[in-house]
């Protein structure tokens, strides 16, 4: 009798041990169905882009929008008060949120933490608020590209990224041989407004010109600050007759 509840208990144990082990391998494997990819808090579903709940309500999402570069402004205010001021090349700019608390912390470990699965997440974000604009007619997405160099140093482009997960979820076409950069130009993080545009002045050139024509482009990148890349890759399509460039970006600085 005791030998048979010693197997019994034996068989238990081994039961139990087993399902640690399959509970183990699947978090190792299936991640993101588990745990929040920025805090790493524990989540029962995907309904915050697998973010958990406190997370999401940290981001600051632009409701209110400047109709122009897509930053957050007043409720009665049409323009922000960069865009009264200066004037852009782009047709229009749409972005997620404020580049602060989460958000700011997804972007950064995407880009410099090697974290290339939160592309996945930026770029449903992304493309909800795409849906949501009532933005149609695109002929093409396109990232912002990064140089050689940097995509060697950094691995991949995060814009890149971004852009494939939002052509897909929107049903678009992407197209990533339209436009490359020819200059290696340094970050433009600590640059002032007319700095960054010196800095990306003749930094790209058009590859795919008989594209271009006509076509409605959407530009895609995680973070848009002054909008000196955005406005530079714009002069560019409409210097080659591109008909709108639109530009949506997960932040706004």
């Amino acid at each position: 009798m005791v030998k048979k509840e010693e197997e019994i208990c034996d068989k238990i144990k081994i039961k139990i041990i087993m399902e640690n082990i399959k509970d183990r391998v699947s978090k190792v494997l299936f991640a993101d169905e588990f745990e929040c990819l920025n805090c790493g808090a524990e989540r029962i579903n995907n309904e915050h882009f697998y973010l958990c709940k406190d997370c999401f309500e940290d981001i600051d999402f632009i409701e209110n929008a400047c109709e122009k570069c897509g930053d957050k402004v007043g409720s009665f205010d049409l323009l922000c008060n960069n865009c009264k001021e200066h004037s852009h090349s782009f047709t229009k700019a749409i972005c997620v949120a404020k580049y602060e608390g989460v958000a700011c912390n997804l972007v950064r470990k995407l880009k410099y933490d090697d974290c290339k699965f939160l592309a996945k997440t930026l770029g449903l974000f992304m493309a909800e608020k795409l849906k949501k604009s009532g933005l149609k007619d695109i002929d093409f997405v396109v990232p912002v590209p990064l140089n050689k160099k940097r995509v060697f140093e950094r691995g991949f482009n995060q814009s890149q990224l971004i852009a494939e997960v939002v052509a897909k979820e929107c049903g678009l076409k992407l197209n990533l041989q339209m436009v490359k950069r020819v200059k290696n130009t340094p970050t433009q993080t600590s640059l002032s407004s007319k700095e960054r545009q010196q800095n990306v002045r003749n930094a790209f050139e058009l590859l795919d010109k008989s594209s271009v024509k006509n076509a409605n482009i959407l530009l895609i990148d995680d973070i848009m600050t002054t909008g000196a890349t955005l406005d530079e890759l714009s002069k560019l399509f409409k210097k080659h007759k591109a008909k709108n460039v639109f530009a949506l970006t997960f932040c706004h600085a």
